[in-house]
């Protein structure tokens, strides 16, 4: 894949949840012989991936899970301009943000060119601000600092509206969030106008992305090591538009689909990636590897129970967590919570009552 460029697909990538409290997924799936089913959770709400964005979170809101160790305290205030919680965030966690008309427009890829409108909004510009300060808040603490610029420059994050591409690799021409690390800037760009889906999950993915880059540029991630845990004879789609037919989901993902429940058969020891959405390109397997923990990080329940349970997966997911404790100078007790968790949740199998 090419290093410079991680896009999100619509279909694909983005997360969409209907609230901030915890609600327990439910392995049973209502069926009406259409082509897609319907994740039915305790409070039966749908969890799929087209539904409404999360009810807003309150601008002071603290995590019980969280792993940052200075976010029990609120970042920002509701009396705080539009402005002051920026400068906040940016003071907290050692990035950049742009917003409304100073945000950038064009992005010119390798092979394509995307570009953003720009989003005015007040108050949809303080709902993704106090999105973002969630997101960045599950890291452990110091970790947004080091992912800077080649010129030593902080993370720039980008809160847009539409953003297209001249390629024309999604179905509906729209993308909700890009990640990017290149030879003269490190940045997030996130629709977060109402069509922009916008959501704390999504921006913890696109920063994976960035950890990863800048694990790849620091030599301390090995793509041999990382191939040699996947199955023989397995190569990525190296593309975001066949991965829905390809002849390895049934063989070695978890689920065909995100959030819908595990209904593949294979032996635990065949199981080597969370959905098909892993097997475009090896930072999209990484990403989606790292929703579950992610999710229960932030509110304390799974989205895929079992998941870390098959020891591939394990494997991978574990690989993946030491590569970004040896490459960043992090908070221990932050560090630490992760691993815990990490393994509780690998003691979690698919048939553990939840």
């Amino acid at each position: 894949m090419d290093r410079i460029k991680i896009i999100v697909a619509v279909l694909g990538l983005t997360i969409a949840f209907t609230g901030c409290n915890s609600a327990k997924q439910d392995e049973s799936v209502k069926s009406n012989n259409s082509s897609e089913a319907e994740i039915v959770t305790e409070e039966e709400t749908n969890m799929s991936e087209h539904e409404d964005e999360p009810e807003e979170c309150s601008e002071t809101d603290t995590k019980d899970v969280g792993t940052n160790s200075d976010t029990s305290e609120p970042t920002f205030s509701e009396d705080d301009t539009t402005e002051q919680i920026a400068e906040k965030i940016e003071e907290k966690y050692g990035v950049d943000i742009v917003y409304g008309e100073d945000i950038r427009t064009v992005y010119e890829e390798e092979d394509e060119t995307l570009k953003a409108e720009k989003y005015t909004d007040d108050s949809g510009i303080r709902k993704a601000l106090a999105y973002v300060d969630e997101a960045l808040g599950v890291f452990p603490q110091g970790l947004t600092e080091q992912l800077i610029s080649a010129d030593g420059s902080p993370m720039k994050i980008y809160l847009t509206g539409t953003i297209s591409s001249d390629a024309e690799l999604f179905e509906d021409g729209g993308i909700p969030a890009f990640a990017n690390k290149n030879d003269t800037e490190t940045y997030l760009s996130i629709d977060i106008s109402p069509d922009g889906e916008i959501n704390v999950p999504t921006v913890c993915h696109e920063l994976t992305h960035i950890i990863d880059l800048t694990m790849t540029d620091m030599g301390t991630f090995s793509e041999s090591k990382w191939g040699s845990l996947n199955p023989k004879g397995f190569s990525y789609t190296e593309n975001y538009e066949t991965y829905r037919d390809c002849e390895f989901t049934d063989k070695y993902c978890y689920a065909s689909e995100k959030y819908f429940p595990r209904t593949l058969t294979q032996d635990a020891d065949d199981v080597y990636f969370y959905y098909n959405y892993a097997l475009t390109f090896a930072m999209e397997d990484r990403a989606t590897l790292m929703e579950d923990l992610i999710v229960y990080m932030m509110w304390g329940y799974e989205i895929a129970p079992g998941l870390y349970s098959f020891p591939h997966v394990h494997d991978k997911a574990q690989y993946f967590l030491e590569a970004v404790r040896d490459s960043f100078d992090l908070n221990e007790e932050d560090v630490n919570k992760w691993q815990t968790s990490f393994e509780m949740l690998s003691a979690v199998t698919t048939d553990t009552p939840y």
